[in-house]
């Protein structure tokens, strides 16, 4: 899958959540796809590897919470923002 992150796609996303286990990193994000609904898109390093569309920004934290907790169970570590520990 090619995802190219363009300006307005940065503007209109947030950051959710970071996790790492070794040297990979997981990455988490909701974007505003107004007025298709919320996006939440999951990043292995620059690769998006997960994406779902949610009607509601409050079923789009709910399925990125999923995942997280999901990795979490699966020996990732959180990380914070940007990376930093």
């Amino acid at each position: 899958m090619n995802h190219q992150v363009t300006l307005l796609d940065r503007m209109r996303c947030h950051h959710v959540w970071t996790l790492r286990r070794g040297t990979s990193t997981l990455i988490c994000r909701i974007c505003d796809a107004a007025p298709r609904g919320f996006d939440v898109e999951t990043f292995d390093g620059a690769t998006l590897i997960f994406a779902q569309r949610c009607s509601r920004e409050s079923g789009a934290q709910v399925v990125a919470a999923s995942i997280k907790r999901d990795h979490l169970r699966d020996g990732w570590t959180e990380a914070g923002r940007f990376g930093a520990s």
